[in-house]
């Protein structure tokens, strides 16, 4: 699965989303080109006119997500990223999904989680996303990580103020356009500061068609049954929620022409008995014990944990479940039982971006441009190699992990600075260090712009010399597995391209000491400081906040 970090602006953000995932979105429209087509005899053109009858209200209620939706960075058109979010709308309740949702919350405890069931052919457009906003004016919206099919806001995630968002379609007739469309709607409930900010914002909003969403925080949970006409809310019975795919409870107007699946009353019928025989002491806790639920197959194929059919497409495409009290989610791609891939989301802990580089750019070849000085750094789209003053940058010891376009790595070259580390070109974008063929997620923190130099020099121990060159690196600490605390005496200066006055850390094992002098590796087990020095440049790498001096960590989290 793609993993994308997007910061800043909402239009920023859009872009990197569209950029990164380009071939994935575009996927993802012809997908549903040939749905509409066949399940509701509309035309693309037809979906587009109608979503975009949403757009009035959208921008007059939530702006900053039409900024966010416009399509430049994918190579579409805004109506085109609008149908994709209104598609459950535009042909008056799409389903052919099942899925199940729930919440516990106990004395020691506030979980909640789903499994997403669509079909197959979009498991391979299913992306994550970390969204990193800027401050809007007065308004500093929650950094958020969520699992979505490119090109839609959200699906399911959890924000940094751990509050998560949880989903299932419910089939009925009838549509609204003065109301926000579903996928808009779930990124509404990441944008919340809790669950009751969040619950108030949708119920004043309204839906434009029928759902359910599962909000839910360590205070507990909230289920919210929507159709067109209004909303009726479920709380906790005995500290459980449970949902699946259809309505729960009577409607007021009721609604013409709903659906109820026969699965989806068997599957709401076993996860209600899961859960209220499911015991908060169990082993591993509460997130253990909904992994187990998510996992279960009776009823097979069309069970919790469905399995493709000759008869029907749809499987169990992603599973998440969420720590609430930790602030976490723990994602798995695939049907549960046998995953293609686990994630772990730690919104709270997703830095904003670092110093030292402007915003992107695109020159007339569609290459992402950035400015490091005097040089320029020519990402090539999607081959995930960086060139350097028209030098590709190899690496000759390690190899090298990117996305695609500006989130394109840099190697190091073996060195007088050793082994090298891969970089993320872009600082809104997680690079990746591969170290004995295992890849080891990094995050750029310094770099050599005049405020990584600056920065530098306000945490170095002594200030550069006349004829040294400073480029900008910064004093670390990092806590190793055993406890054990260590600190490089001196920033890293240059002197004419040349190290000047260089300490490195070196940790090849969790519980091992440092040798000063060292390679500048990461520690492998634990939190990850990396000194690495690519040609003429030394850049400052570091993983998780807590590795860092506080000092560091004020500047870049």
């Amino acid at each position: 699965m793609l993993e994308i970090t997007c910061s800043g602006t909402p239009y920023e953000i859009g872009f990197r989303h569209g950029s990164q995932a380009k071939t994935l979105v575009h996927g993802s429209v012809e997908f549903y080109i040939q749905y509409f087509r066949k399940n509701s005899q509309m035309s693309w053109a037809a979906a587009e006119d109608a979503a975009s009858k949403f757009h009035p209200f959208l921008e007059r209620h939530v702006p900053h997500l039409v900024e966010e939706m416009q399509a430049n960075g994918a190579g579409l058109s805004y109506a085109a990223v609008l149908a994709l979010n209104a598609r459950t709308e535009i042909s008056m309740g799409m389903m052919d999904d099942g899925c199940t949702s729930l919440a516990w919350k106990t004395d020691m405890f506030s979980v909640a989680g789903q499994n997403w069931d669509w079909d197959v052919p979009q498991k391979a457009r299913l992306v994550l996303l970390h969204i990193k906003p800027a401050p809007d004016g007065s308004t500093q919206r929650p950094r958020a990580s969520l699992v979505t099919e490119a090109g839609l806001l959200c699906k399911s995630g959890i924000n940094s103020a751990g509050v998560g968002v949880f989903i299932n379609a419910i089939k009925a007739r009838g549509v609204r356009f003065d109301a926000l469309p579903l996928h808009v709607a779930f990124r509404v409930v990441l944008d919340s500061e809790s669950r009751v900010k969040a619950v108030a914002r949708l119920r004043a909003l309204a839906l434009g068609t029928s759902g359910h969403i599962l909000v839910a925080d360590r205070t507990g949970g909230t289920s919210l049954e929507f159709t067109h006409l209004g909303v009726r809310q479920l709380d906790m019975a005995d500290g459980r929620l449970a949902h699946t795919n259809h309505f729960l409870v009577a409607h007021e107007p009721p609604v013409a022409d709903a659906v109820i699946f026969p699965d989806s009353l068997a599957r709401m019928a076993r996860i209600s008995e899961l859960l209220a025989r499911a015991n908060a002491k169990q082993a591993g806790g509460g997130v253990a014990c909904c992994e187990r639920m998510l996992q279960d197959e009776e009823g097979f194929p069309t069970a919790i944990n469905r399995k493709r059919s000759p008869v029907r497409d749809s499987e169990t495409l992603f599973s998440i479940v969420a720590d609430l009290e930790a602030g976490m989610a723990y994602v798995k791609l695939g049907r549960p039982s046998e995953p293609d891939g686990h994630w772990v989301l730690k919104p709270a802990e997703l830095r904003r971006q670092a110093l030292g580089f402007d915003s992107p750019s695109v020159d007339a070849g569609g290459h992402a441009r950035r400015q490091r000085r005097a040089d320029a750094v020519n990402v090539s789209a999607g081959n995930g190699v960086a060139e350097l003053g028209g030098e590709d940058v190899v690496g000759q010891r390690k190899g090298l992990v990117g996305d695609e376009a500006e989130a394109a790595v840099l190697v190091g070259e073996d060195g007088e600075g050793g082994d090298g580390a891969a970089v993320g070109v872009d600082l809104r974008v997680q690079g990746a260090l591969v170290k004995d063929g295992e890849r080891v997620r990094t995050q750029l923190v310094a770099d050599d712009a005049p405020a990584g130099a600056e920065l530098g020099d306000r945490l170095g121990d002594e200030p550069p010399g006349e004829d040294d060159e400073h480029l900008g690196c910064a004093r670390v600490d990092v806590q190793l597995a055993d406890g054990a605390a260590l600190r490089s005496k001196r920033g890293v200066r240059m002197h004419r391209g040349r190290n000047k006055r260089t300490r490195k850390l070196d940790g090849r094992d969790a519980g091992a000491g440092a040798d000063h002098g060292g390679k500048g590796l990461a520690v492998r087990d634990g939190l990850v400081v990396v000194l690495a020095q690519i040609k003429d440049k030394v850049l400052v790498v570091g993983q998780d906040a807590v590795a860092l001096d506080k000092t560091v960590r004020r500047e870049f989290s």
